[in-house]
């Protein structure tokens, strides 16, 4: 816990024993400060985005996200004071559905609705 966090959170400094744990933490942190869209106008997009005031903890899920393999997320302002990532690339996606949004546990309705709706615009079977 990390008393007056929002604006100097950092991400965890985890061990190497720890690592195998990246994709719940991630998780969590999608379930928490995270968001999908399905864009209506295009049919084939789903993207999600992280928002936080500590660009720090931004950066560090971007790592954290890049050393699971998603590459080329973006990362903007988005106020004065708070930060984004976000991406819609398929691969990117693909590496949440496979690897983060595994198992029943956290923000089931948020992980229902990304399962359907990648099983629909992508017709495939993540679980395989």
């Amino acid at each position: 816990v990390v008393e007056r966090k929002t604006h100097i959170l950092k991400g965890p400094d985890l061990t190497f024993e720890e690592m195998k744990f990246l994709p719940q933490i991630l998780r969590g942190i999608i379930d928490g400060d995270g968001t999908f869209g399905f864009p209506s106008n295009n049919e084939n997009s789903v993207y999600f985005r992280i928002v936080s005031a500590s660009e720090d903890f931004i950066d560090w899920c971007i790592h954290s996200l890049n050393i699971l393999g998603m590459r080329n997320i973006n990362k903007r302002m988005c106020t004065d004071s708070m930060w984004e990532l976000n991406t819609a690339q398929h691969s990117n996606i693909s590496i949440l559905v496979n690897s983060i949004y595994q198992g029943q546990f956290g923000m089931n309705r948020k992980r229902e609705k990304l399962l359907t709706v990648f099983n629909k615009r992508f017709n495939c079977d993540p679980q395989q």
